[in-house]
């Protein structure tokens, strides 16, 4: 008798670097979504739908406190600034949290 098993599927760790690399991301794209149009309730509508109460109370934070109260940018250079420093603030933070 021949036994087939399905394969097994191993998921690689990701590195802290990783994961800080996405959560930065990830806040730059709140951003993003602000300068989009999207609003503060319609962006916290979405994290309240998510599982995770730790990430999800975090995220609650950044919208509330960093990304909608940030001046709204005109012009390129000053954009570029805004979202350089923010990538940078939550990359050192969850590394900061995650250490």
């Amino acid at each position: 008798m021949i036994t087939c098993l399905p394969p097994v599927v191993v998921a690689k760790e990701r590195t802290l670097d990783d994961r800080c690399d996405g959560h930065a991301k990830y806040v730059i794209k709140l951003l993003k979504n602000k300068y989009e149009g999207e609003s503060l309730e319609e962006q916290l509508d979405l994290v309240n739908e998510w599982s995770d109460p730790i990430y999800k109370k975090e995220i609650q934070l950044v919208l509330t406190e960093i990304v909608y109260k940030l001046p709204m940018v005109t012009n390129e250079k000053d954009l570029v600034i805004q979202s350089l420093e923010n990538y940078i603030g939550a990359y050192r933070g969850c590394i900061q949290s995650q250490s």
